[in-house]
């Protein structure tokens, strides 16, 4: 017998109302307010960069910290992060642990989708520095019509940058009892549109970058002179 999709919710969860107002498109607006969680990923095994991912410094800041910046930018009404890392906590936000523990992304999409109380939310890795307000706006503004809202750049799709849709949690739940992990393979079974953010102007080679490693760290640092 499967575990239910849905395990109750016991831990007590903190509401954040923390909206910072900021020149948002006003076709965005109404969309936004109320209705939009920021849920970003940081529960992964970091091991090539030997060290957690999201807790890692670029530019004066934690990597986490440049992401909660940007949900925080978008506006959104609430952010959770989801962790197995106590250090977490310190960043103010509630911290959840993977309901199914082992399951990378997609249990980690799962957990998220789960606690979360908006039915649209921005799914994002901790370990993608440089992404903007911009692109989230951009992918808010095509999510209407879509369970999921994904990136590509150069012919890749970023899933882990994303507009989930809380209906989605059942096709997580499905595929994390069952032991199939593999994202790209999931987004396939959903209503998902993939936009293509090459040509747009706030597009840069840096914006949807991911750090996986020490070595891809330190060339980072040196693009932007920080060495």
């Amino acid at each position: 017998m499967l575990p239910p999709a849905y395990p109750p919710v016991t831990l007590k969860k903190r509401l954040y109302k923390k909206i910072i107002f900021r020149r948002v498109p006003k076709s965005l607006y109404n969309m936004i307010k109320h209705q939009i969680t920021g849920i970003v990923l940081a529960g992964g095994l970091s091991t090539r960069m030997k060290s957690d991912k999201g807790l890692v410094e670029l530019s004066g800041k934690k990597f986490i910290e440049h992401i909660l910046d940007v949900l925080r930018a978008v506006p959104v009404d609430e952010i959770i992060i989801v962790a197995n890392n106590p250090n977490y906590d310190r960043f103010g936000y509630p911290v959840y642990k993977d309901i199914v523990p082992g399951c990378g992304p997609v249990g980690g999409i799962y957990t998220g989708l789960t606690f979360s109380d908006s039915p649209t939310n921005i799914i994002l890795s901790c370990d993608i520095p440089f992404v903007t307000a911009e692109l989230l706006h951009h992918l808010i503004a095509e999510s209407k019509e879509n369970s999921i809202t994904i990136p590509i750049h150069n012919k890749n799709s970023e899933p882990l940058c994303g507009i989930y849709k809380k209906e989605c949690v059942s096709v997580f739940a499905d595929a994390v009892y069952k032991g199939h992990y593999k994202l790209q393979e999931i987004v396939t079974l959903l209503n998902t549109k993939q936009i293509d953010v090459t040509l747009q102007p706030y597009y840069t080679n840096l914006v949807l970058a991911n750090i996986n490693s020490p070595e891809e760290l330190q060339n980072y640092k040196k693009l932007l002179n920080e060495n």
